[in-house]
């Protein structure tokens, strides 16, 4: 299976980084293929490297409230690298990311599974 994953660092800023490369690893190791968006490079970018088919930066994925229009265009470059990635689930990290996952998924026809 294919997944499009999100992380807002390749590092350990936070918890939900580190989870997001652990969970990746793992699935990669049971057989998914997984192509990653994120915001910030972090120590982790190197191995993202070598189990990713693709690492790729991008501006945005939450939605602002204060500035939702804004937000939504800042999202294009990651929605349209995402629904190029073709992924069979879109794997959203944090309930912010959630309006990028469903742009991208509902683009495909493809389900959102928000961790």
């Amino acid at each position: 299976m294919r997944l499009l994953m999100n992380v807002r660092d390749t590092g350990t800023s936070s918890g939900i980084s580190v989870q997001t490369h652990q969970v990746g690893r793992a699935l990669v190791d049971r057989g998914h293929s997984i192509d990653l968006q994120y915001l910030e490079e972090g120590i982790f970018h190197p191995d993202y490297e070598t189990f990713c088919d693709s690492v790729t930066e991008v501006p945005a994925f939450d939605l602002e409230a204060r500035h939702p229009v804004r937000s939504l265009r800042a999202m294009g470059p990651g929605v349209r690298a995402g629904v190029a990635s073709k992924p069979d689930v879109v794997y959203v990290n944090r309930f912010r990311a959630l309006t990028w996952g469903r742009r991208v998924a509902s683009q495909l026809g493809r389900p959102v599974v928000c961790h």
